[in-house]
């Protein structure tokens, strides 16, 4: 792998270690600058591998680099990104670096991991205008003016000159464990709270009804309204009708006018004289 002067490679991959294959993987990668006067920062921003569980803290997953005048670094397996480990770096002023990266397999009975490292490669030179920011402050292992402050360390730790802090952009690296009793305590939780939640809109559903059937529903019908309603219902079949007809003036008032012709006649004859 070739970096031209002035620029830099974000390397960032992680692992799901249950599609891992059973046998260990192993790379080695080459980098060098293309120009003879150029060096090579290299940063580990985030490590998060496995280590042996022998009690030894031997380590199953690592990174080895090779750096300068031949210097090696050991199996480098720790986890960086944190407030002990923020960051790691290595320096080769000569612009050639090697690196070493060893995954170990996958066993059977082994429960589900997540593995990743994260490293930035960054080439430097001596100072000048477009070379305008020192990782060192004296003006030496200088590089571009746009890498400082973008949230990603590109210079040399402990200073991590071009940051804020040699923490700065980094999430803790959560080491996440799954096996089939959290998946099926997730599950009864899930089904638990989603048959609370059905239970819950149900009831507001069917309190809302009652709520509306109570509003809109009409006054009990009065003592009056039930008579007049009696009054006006047609009788069954076969009932007996009593029909009231009015009668005429002139019948209505024969009674009164007989009664008024009685009281003007005068007696009779034989009222008057019984014995004759």
């Amino acid at each position: 792998l070739f970096l031209e002067q002035g620029k830099a490679a974000l390397v960032n991959q992680s692992w799901n270690t249950k599609y891992l294959p059973l046998d260990d993987i192993q790379c080695m990668v080459m980098i060098n600058t293309t120009t003879r006067y150029s060096g090579l920062f290299a940063v580990i921003q985030k490590l998060n591998f496995r280590t042996k569980s022998n009690g030894k803290s031997e380590c199953r997953d690592y990174v080895q680099i090779k750096y300068g005048g031949g210097d090696k670094t050991g199996k480098i397996c720790e986890e960086i990104g944190t407030e002990r480990t923020p960051a790691m770096s290595f320096n080769s002023p000569t612009g050639e670096m090697s690196i070493q990266l060893h995954i170990g397999g996958r066993k059977a009975e082994e429960v589900e991991e997540f593995i990743e490292i994260s490293m930035v490669l960054t080439t430097y030179r001596d100072c000048d205008d477009s070379f305008a920011f020192s990782c060192f402050r004296n003006n030496t292992g200088c590089i571009p003016m746009e890498y400082y402050r973008d949230s990603v360390v590109n210079c040399d730790t402990p200073l991590c000159a071009d940051e804020v802090s040699c923490l700065v952009g980094q999430q803790s690296v959560v080491r996440k464990t799954l096996n089939s009793s959290n998946i099926a305590l997730s599950a009864i939780t899930s089904f638990i709270f989603t048959a609370l939640g059905v239970g819950g809109c149900l009831w507001c559903c069917w309190k809302y009804r009652y709520c509306l059937e109570e509003c809109f529903a009409g006054p009990p019908p009065t003592m009056a309204t039930s008579t007049d309603q009696q009054t006006n219902t047609v009788p069954s079949q076969g009932a007996p009708i009593e029909l009231q007809l009015p009668q005429s003036p002139s019948l209505a008032q024969q009674p009164s006018q007989s009664r008024q012709e009685d009281k003007d006649l005068p007696p009779s004859y034989d009222t008057l004289f019984p014995d004759k």
